[in-house]
């Protein structure tokens, strides 16, 4: 049934469905997910961007231990028909689809958390098109799409309604960061070493190393910010397009380190660690110290203040 699914798809390919295809794709992945990310926590509702932030990076972290767990074939290793496409974005197992985790994390927390009818609408068609997507490439079976929007609406669904209570409560939350981050951290740390030691299976635990360290860093940098500064983003919308700006240049330049680095597990923790840092704690902190015309870039809460 599966492979009967994936032929179909084969069958029905032409260059108008291979564009829609690699555009719908493109819509799960990691880089356009997490640029959207940045921008909603620097400037916009911090309580629902911090739930969609943890929503994304818990829901990729279950999937990227499934799949190590698992370490399913990808159809295109099995099936001599199936090509694949986009095969720069098949990296480890297959089951479950990580693209799909990520645009059910991320779509469905957009749906939960903003409420409206319209962005609901087109966030579950964005749903649907990056699983299809992923079928009609050939990288995933049907089985890995089900599992992927399993982990990730599964994932927002149980985790939101706890999380938006526990930012509620500042203390319990940098307590939750601290006490969260700290052994991620420490765990992707000793998988990369392993990783690059050759110790362990770097097909299975490189893409969860990664994860791992973006949300360990990302939760450590969650608790500094809110701990010294707890910043709002009540600020003119000039501000907010210039912060982005600069902010979204940082983790680029973060990312552009793979250049400059020699090839290495320990390296790219290092850049995946420090985009989390960069995108929860440092770049808020840093901004905090800049001052535009006398207002800070980002400015300290009434809270924070008192």
């Amino acid at each position: 049934m599966q492979a009967d699914i994936l032929l179909f798809f084969s069958r029905i390919q032409s260059p108008i469905l291979d564009a829609v295809a690699n555009a719908a794709s493109f819509l799960g992945e990691s880089g356009i997910i997490f640029a959207i990310v940045a921008f909603l926590i620097w400037n916009t509702d911090r309580r629902k961007s911090f739930v969609l932030c943890i929503n994304v990076v818990a829901a990729l972290s279950l999937t990227g231990i499934i799949k190590a767990a698992v370490r399913a074939p990808r159809p295109f290793t099995v099936l001599p028909e199936i090509g694949g496409g986009r095969l720069e974005t098949a990296t480890g197992y297959s089951f479950p689809s990580g693209h799909t985790t990520a645009g059910a994390a991320f779509y469905g927390s957009l749906a939960r958390l903003w409420r409206n009818r319209r962005l609901s609408c087109t966030c579950a068609v964005a749903i649907v098109l990056v699983g299809l997507s992923r079928l009609y490439l050939g990288v995933h079976w049907p089985i890995d799409v089900f599992g992927g929007l399993v982990s990730g609406l599964g994932t927002t669904f149980i985790l939101s309604p706890a999380l938006l209570r526990l930012f509620d409560d500042k203390a319990r939350s940098i307590r939750m960061g601290i006490l969260c981050g700290l052994p991620l951290t420490v765990i992707s740390l000793a998988m990369a070493v392993l990783t690059g030691a050759g110790a362990i299976d770097s097909v299975a635990f490189t893409d969860l190393f990664k994860i791992l360290a973006v949300s360990g860093t990302a939760m450590l940098g969650y608790a500094w910010e809110r701990s010294v500064l707890d910043y709002t983003t009540d600020v003119p919308w000039s501000l907010k397009i210039g912060r982005y700006i600069c902010g979204a240049a940082g983790m680029g330049i973060i990312m552009a380190l793979k250049s400059v680095f020699p090839p290495s597990a320990f390296f790219d923790w290092l850049r995946y660690g420090g985009m989390g840092l960069w995108l929860m704690g440092a770049y808020p902190v840093i901004c905090a110290r800049i001052r535009i015309k006398g207002m800070a870039v980002f400015s300290a809460s009434e809270s924070s203040a008192e």
